[in-house]
């Protein structure tokens, strides 16, 4: 209830994810729909809107789900155009199956993959290249437009769950296409971490791209990246 579902929310994604929600509030379901028709990329996995939300004391939704008019767009794992935006549908959630794979995580995680490809593709795709960087390792960019900064957060999520123990990344290198505010810029970064941060090198590729090879990565790390002042 804390995060609300606004045309201000969705005004800043591209792509929206509900992954096996079985609350979802009616009422917010006229927001969603004029988001993805105005361009907005919608993944519904699993089972959602199934029942209804606070205001609702969550009861049955009346037809098979409160997202129905979504999944009717797209076939249990298709995709289908609203508007100039899209939904796609994937049949059930690969967050749980993904979790439990262990050793086979990489051959688990391709049809995820394949979605978010598409996702990504459809809105008009990713400031991020990190084809090279292993499936273990998780890289979440975000811009903060008031502050005037990127944040790269580095995940590394290379465990050994009957083991409980963590496995050191190898080095990560990627490429970042940076917003337009802070392209022909000077710039300064800086590494955060709750460890010792990793080394890191950054080369200036052009005005809008930088490359990054970072050092091995215990846990988790961000890179920081803002103008000059």
């Amino acid at each position: 209830p804390e995060w609300k579902l606004t045309a201000d929310t969705l005004a800043s994604l591209r792509v929206f994810i509900v992954p096996n929600s079985d609350v979802f509030p009616a009422e917010d379901v006229p927001v969603l729909d004029a988001w993805v028709r105005n361009g907005g990329i919608l993944v519904l996995a699993g089972n959602c809107g199934r029942r209804l939300g606070e205001r609702d004391n969550f009861d049955r939704a009346r037809k098979r789900s409160v997202l129905a008019s979504f999944e009717s767009i797209a076939s249990e794992n298709g995709s289908g155009e609203l508007g100039t935006g899209a939904v796609i549908h994937l049949a059930s959630d690969p967050g749980l199956q993904f979790y439990k794979a262990k050793d086979r995580l990489p051959q688990t995680a391709a049809p995820c993959v394949d979605v978010l490809d598409q996702a990504v593709e459809l809105s008009g795709g990713s400031p991020l290249d990190a084809s090279e960087v292993p499936w273990y390792v998780g890289l979440t960019p975000y811009f903060d437009a008031e502050a005037g900064r990127l944040f790269i957060d580095v995940n590394n999520t290379n465990i050994d769950l009957s083991k409980d123990a963590i496995t050191p990344t190898g080095d990560v290198s990627f490429t970042v296409t940076l917003p337009p505010a802070l392209r022909g810029q000077p710039l300064i970064a800086r590494m955060l971490s709750p460890e010792r941060p990793p080394e890191v090198r950054i080369e200036r590729l052009s005005d809008e791209c930088l490359a990054f090879d970072i050092g091995p990565l215990s846990v988790y790390a961000s890179v920081v990246v803002e103008a000059r002042r």
